[in-house]
């Protein structure tokens, strides 16, 4: 009788600096989204789900969570929950979260036999991502990301990125089609 192989799945996770296209890139894929939940009320737009599951704190107290993160003053994490729910209906997934989050999603998830953590940032030269947060942000938000962003170190590329996409202005087609082949390759 023959062994039978390991159905892996695997959790795309997508990580770069505010401004440099991750969610529209990310938007072109055809897996789904890992939702994290979020403290902060929505913004106009927003509803549940889309593009977080907006909870109250005390709601936040009871997740069972795979990794955390807080941002002026809000809470946000991705709940094992939602892990388990997608990765049984689907093959592959993706999140968008910050480099410590990643580490502490394969501190939580390294060791499963049958998970494959593959992280893919998002580069930008600065001067596109003032251009892009310029757009979308207040005066006074886009100066708190950038603060974030050197405080953080978002801007070079963590030793642990498996794949490095650059979004440069006018090429979004391009980083596209580059992250859609990785995820299709893999």
């Amino acid at each position: 009788m023959g062994r039978q192989r390991m159905n892996i799945k695997t959790i795309y996770t997508i990580i770069g600096a505010s401004g440099t296209g991750k969610t529209t890139i990310c938007n072109h894929l055809n897996i789904p989204e890992l939702v994290s939940h979020t403290t902060r009320p929505p913004r106009e737009g927003e509803s549940e789900g889309s593009p977080y599951y907006f909870v109250s704190k005390d709601e936040y107290q009871n997740i069972d969570k795979i990794e955390e993160a807080s941002y002026a003053g809000n809470h946000y994490c991705l709940s094992s929950k939602e892990i388990d729910y997608k990765l049984d209906k689907n093959n592959k997934v993706y999140v968008i979260m910050e480099k410590d989050g990643i580490k502490q999603l394969k501190n939580s998830l390294g060791k499963c036999a049958d998970i494959r953590i593959v992280t893919i940032y998002i580069h930008s030269p600065l001067k596109d991502i003032i251009a892009r947060l310029d757009q979308n942000r207040s005066k006074s938000e886009m100066i708190g990301r950038i603060v974030n962003m050197f405080e953080i170190n978002e801007l070079s590329i963590p030793s642990f990125a498996d794949y490095c996409i650059i979004n440069k202005q006018g090429m979004l087609e391009k980083a596209v089609k580059e992250l859609n082949h990785i995820v299709g390759d893999n």
